[in-house]
Parts: structure tokens; sequence; C-alpha cells
């Protein structure tokens, strides 16, 4: 079997916009490097913020994931 090189492999996650990772299959997560980098406020950005969920216990993220929904499900219906 012939592996690409690591010039063809940039340039895969450059075309398909994936981590080098999600492209050898080493993570789930199809997440870019540009979504990650995304500011979200002054100091934070999307990788920032799910490192910091990551590093929290579980009771913790279920509460935050608790407070989403029901900001999910406020902003959905005030937006009908």
């Amino acid at each position: 079997m012939c592996m690409p090189s690591i010039e063809v492999l940039v340039e895969m996650t450059r075309f398909f916009n994936v981590s080098m990772d999600y492209l050898l299959c080493l993570s789930e997560y199809n997440l870019s490097i540009k979504l990650l980098e995304k500011p979200i406020s002054n100091k934070k950005t999307v990788g920032s913020i799910l490192e910091s969920i990551l590093n929290l216990d579980r009771s913790h993220q279920a509460d935050l994931l608790k407070i989403l929904y029901y900001i999910e499900k406020d902003n959905f219906s005030s937006a009908k």
C-alpha cells in the first residue's frame, strides 16, 4: 500500500477543511482548525471554550449541558 506524502496529506486537510487527526481517523470529531480558532470574545476561541468544558468534571459538564439546552429552547421559542 502506498502512503501519501505529508504534503499531500496537508493539502487534503485544507481541501476537506478538517484536521489531520480526523483525516487519519485518529479523531471522530470533524472540526476544522478555522472553527477552533474562531474568536467568541476578546480572550476566548471556540477551541479554548471546548478545552475548558472538557476539563470540567462530569457533573459540571452535565450542568452546563442543561443550561445550554434551556438557552437553546428559549432562543427557539422566542424566534417563532
